[in-house]
């Protein structure tokens, strides 16, 4: 081998190890970017999912204190009725 060869051939090794440690920094870079997104993305969707559940839990305690509403005007109304029914079997 000739020294000219040698040196190509040593140029091009060297070209390509430069190429690999150079694309090998920017992987390493694009990980970083892409964990930091991913990241984002996960606090992004546990906030949205706890505004959600805050937002059920609020409707179904007003659903629960509206058909506890519900129940004691029931109670009263079967209350009043049960009254009326004891003054009438007691008149007769």
């Amino acid at each position: 081998m000739t020294d000219t060869q040698l040196v190509t051939l040593a140029t091009a090794f060297l070209a390509a190890v430069i190429a690999v440690l150079f694309n090998n920094s920017r992987i390493s870079d694009l990980r970083g970017d892409m964990t930091h997104r991913i990241g984002d993305l996960r606090n992004t969707m546990d906030k949205r999912f706890d505004d959600m559940n805050s937002h059920i839990d609020d409707k179904f305690a007003l659903l629960t204190e509206r058909l506890q509403r519900m129940e004691d005007n029931i109670m009263r109304i079967t209350g009043d009725h049960e009254e009326r029914i004891q003054r009438l079997e007691g008149k007769k």
